[in-house]
Protein backbone atom coordinates (compact mmCIF):
# COMPACT_ATOMS: atom_id res chain seq x y z
CA UNK A 1 0.00 0.00 0.00
CA UNK A 2 1.30 3.44 -0.81
CA UNK A 3 0.47 6.06 1.76
CA UNK A 4 1.19 9.60 0.67
CA UNK A 5 2.01 12.09 3.38
CA UNK A 6 -0.05 14.77 1.67
CA UNK A 7 -3.76 14.56 2.30
CA UNK A 8 -4.37 16.88 -0.67
CA UNK A 9 -2.55 14.52 -3.06
CA UNK A 10 -4.48 11.58 -1.63
CA UNK A 11 -7.75 13.48 -2.12
CA UNK A 12 -6.85 14.38 -5.70
CA UNK A 13 -6.12 10.73 -6.44
CA UNK A 14 -9.55 9.82 -5.06
CA UNK A 15 -11.24 12.55 -7.08
CA UNK A 16 -9.49 11.38 -10.24
CA UNK A 17 -10.60 7.81 -9.59
CA UNK A 18 -14.20 8.93 -9.06
CA UNK A 19 -14.12 10.86 -12.34
CA UNK A 20 -12.78 7.80 -14.18
CA UNK A 21 -15.46 5.57 -12.63
CA UNK A 22 -18.24 7.98 -13.61
CA UNK A 23 -16.87 8.17 -17.15
CA UNK A 24 -16.66 4.38 -17.34
CA UNK A 25 -20.30 3.95 -16.38
CA UNK A 26 -21.57 6.94 -18.35
CA UNK A 27 -19.76 6.08 -21.58
CA UNK A 28 -20.05 2.32 -21.24
CA UNK A 29 -22.98 1.87 -23.58
CA UNK A 30 -21.61 4.11 -26.33
CA UNK A 31 -17.91 3.28 -26.07
CA UNK A 32 -17.66 -0.24 -24.68
CA UNK A 33 -13.97 -0.55 -25.51
CA UNK A 34 -13.20 2.42 -23.24
CA UNK A 35 -14.64 0.90 -20.04
CA UNK A 36 -11.73 -1.41 -19.21
CA UNK A 37 -8.96 1.22 -19.50
CA UNK A 38 -11.01 3.65 -17.40
CA UNK A 39 -11.62 1.04 -14.70
CA UNK A 40 -7.95 0.06 -14.66
CA UNK A 41 -7.00 3.73 -14.31
CA UNK A 42 -9.41 4.14 -11.40
CA UNK A 43 -8.03 1.07 -9.63
CA UNK A 44 -4.48 2.34 -10.11
CA UNK A 45 -5.37 5.75 -8.69
CA UNK A 46 -7.15 4.18 -5.72
CA UNK A 47 -4.22 1.87 -5.05
CA UNK A 48 -6.50 -1.16 -5.14
CA UNK A 49 -10.08 -1.13 -3.97
CA UNK A 50 -11.93 1.86 -2.53
CA UNK A 51 -11.36 0.37 0.93
CA UNK A 52 -7.61 0.44 0.33
CA UNK A 53 -7.83 4.10 -0.65
CA UNK A 54 -9.88 4.90 2.45
CA UNK A 55 -7.39 3.07 4.67
CA UNK A 56 -4.57 5.04 3.06
CA UNK A 57 -6.47 8.27 3.71
CA UNK A 58 -6.81 7.41 7.40
CA UNK A 59 -3.09 6.55 7.53
CA UNK A 60 -2.22 9.90 5.92
CA UNK A 61 -4.40 11.74 8.45
CA UNK A 62 -2.82 9.82 11.33
CA UNK A 63 0.68 10.51 9.98
CA UNK A 64 -0.17 14.21 9.69
CA UNK A 65 -1.43 14.31 13.28
CA UNK A 66 1.63 12.46 14.58
CA UNK A 67 4.00 14.78 12.73
CA UNK A 68 2.23 17.89 14.06
CA UNK A 69 2.70 16.80 17.66
CA UNK A 70 6.22 17.82 18.62
CA UNK A 71 8.25 16.92 21.68
CA UNK A 72 6.75 18.26 24.88
CA UNK A 73 9.94 19.41 26.56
Amino acid sequence: MHCTQSIAVHGLRGLGAIILLVLAFACGSAYGWLVLPLLIGAVLLLGGCPGCWLTGLFEAIRARRNSDVGPMS
